[in-house]
């Protein structure tokens, strides 16, 4: 069972202890996903893409990082032959480009492959309207854009399969997709801390970005409900046993009860629609050259799904600022979204308690990841940037917060003239 529009609010609307009980019945939120990551290596990874994509010279390879599934950077030459020719009217420009990255979905999201549609839709509509996505290259001598590739599921497996005995191996079956690779670096690996006109100006995109998925029409149905929803916060209580300190354990349960009490019985007055739904640092790309950050890239649409506007905000600002400057530095963020999309004074109400909602998600779910993944010094690095956000958010008050906002908010107009002259 899934709960499309948030349905169980109708069922039980009284918080905490009521939530239980609809959580308790959506079984696959509670248990978590099923999915590890693809075991694939550099040297299967230059296989699919030789065979799948016609590369005729690959001068790099190297993985990048990925929370669940396997992306790959490429340097090479593609070859284009036969109905690929046509197919590439719908791709411009792609000849112009020696770089791509590879993405390997991982086996549990790959049984969706309409929300994969979706993806490309939405990368498709976005790119048409002037936003800095990513393009779709068609498999060899078609036009799809996506294959289903059988994967081997352990590192003996992996070994048979380069050794041409797939009869002895256990497999998978992955979604692969090729796509342009976009230069620029994230905000994570930015040398120079972001000032608040960058932070203005990033919160202005995504308003913008908000602003257009209102006419995105999705090819599927993107209701989708998951542990990476953050309505479905309260499911992820059975990840606090995977916590280490008492103190933190504290801090994740007060946010899990203020949640439950404040935020879920007033979801169904948020507005809804597409979001992207991972605005993080890694997921924007800027660009440094003429020595002031403009965005160059919007990646990652893996977890876009129809949900909350206020979401999307949340996700960005909980990723964007800094434990040591968190309240004004937002404020500018909040400020900017608004500039070009306003919230309604109900998301504005909510917006503190869903950014600590964010990132106690977060620190909850790479927790729980780190427990089975000791060697994934992504997921340590996630934790603790998280963890240490969270202290600083509940350090002040929902109010002092909020108000430090409406100070900055009163002049987002003026800002906004002065950041975009």
């Amino acid at each position: 069972m899934s709960f499309s529009k948030l349905e169980f609010l109708s069922i039980y609307p009284q918080g905490r202890c009521f939530l239980k009980h609809a959580i308790a019945r959506n079984k696959s939120i509670m248990s978590g996903p099923a999915y590890s990551r693809p075991c694939v290596d550099l040297e299967f990874a230059e296989q699919l893409v030789r065979k799948l994509y016609n590369f005729e010279r690959i001068s790099e390879i190297k993985e990048l990082d990925s929370f669940s599934d396997r992306n790959f950077y490429v340097r090479g030459h593609k070859r284009i032959t036969g109905q690929e020719e046509v197919a590439s009217n719908f791709y411009p420009n792609h000849l112009e480009h020696g770089e791509y990255v590879l993405k390997i979905l991982n086996s549990d999201d790959s049984k969706h492959g309409d929300l994969v549609e979706a993806e490309n839709a939405a990368m498709y509509f976005l790119r048409e309207r002037g936003f800095p996505c990513p393009l779709l290259f068609p498999l060899a001598g078609g036009v799809d854009t996506k294959s289903l590739v059988r994967i081997p599921v352990s590192s003996n497996a992996k070994c048979a399969a380069n050794k041409n005995t797939l009869q002895t191996a256990e497999y998978e079956w992955c979604i692969a997709r090729l796509i342009s690779f976009l230069p620029g670096q994230t905000a994570r690996s930015l040398e120079r801390k972001m000032s608040f006109e960058n932070l203005f100006m990033v919160g202005k995109f995504i308003g913008n970005l908000s602003k257009a998925f209102q006419d995105f029409k999705s090819p599927v149905s993107l209701i989708k409900s998951d542990r990476w929803c953050i309505e479905n916060l309260v499911s992820l209580e059975s990840c606090v046993s995977s916590i280490e300190g008492e103190e933190n354990k504290k801090l994740v349960r007060d946010v899990l009860d203020r949640f439950a009490t404040s935020v879920t019985p007033r979801i169904s007055l948020l507005r809804l629609g597409t979001i992207h739904n991972d605005l993080t640092v890694t997921n924007l790309l800027f660009d440094t050259n003429f020595g002031e950050l403009r965005i160059s890239g919007l990646i990652d649409f893996g977890d876009i799904r129809w949900s909350c506007y206020l979401f999307e905000l949340a996700t960005a600002v909980a990723s964007f600022t800094k434990e040591d400057d968190v309240f004004v530095s937002s404020g500018y963020f909040i400020a900017g979204y608004e500039a070009v999309f306003p919230l309604t004074s109900q998301e504005f109400e909510l917006l503190y308690d869903v950014i600590c909602a964010r990132l106690c998600q977060v620190f909850l779910i790479t927790s729980e990841k780190e427990n089975e993944c000791p060697n994934n010094e992504y997921v340590k690095k996630l934790k603790m940037d998280y963890l240490m956000k969270l202290k600083a958010w509940s350090s002040n008050s929902r109010d002092e917060v909020m108000s430090v906002w409406r100070k900055i908010g009163r002049h987002r107009h003026k800002l906004y003239q002065a950041y975009t002259e």
